[in-house]
């Protein structure tokens, strides 16, 4: 009776999926190209943002630049 028994919980338990899994391997996960990709043209339209904010700057300095020039110096 007790090896019936026995092989009635083992057939229960692998029956209902009570195994032990492993854990994944240590280490870093694999990233999809196409998120790698992503992130580089994240990046690069950052980097471009940037330089035309930068320029907008200096064009706005300019025109403030020649506007004082031409009101001439204040008395």
């Amino acid at each position: 009776m007790k090896v019936v028994s026995a092989a009635f919980v083992a057939v229960l338990c692998l029956c209902t999926s009570c195994v032990v899994t492993s854990s994944p391997p240590p280490g870093p996960k694999p990233v999809p190209p196409g998120q790698v990709r992503s992130e580089q043209v994240h990046e690069r339209n950052e980097e471009r943002k940037a330089e035309k904010d930068q320029e907008k700057q200096e064009k706005k300095a300019e025109k403030e630049e020649k506007k004082d020039e031409k009101k001439g110096p204040k008395n």
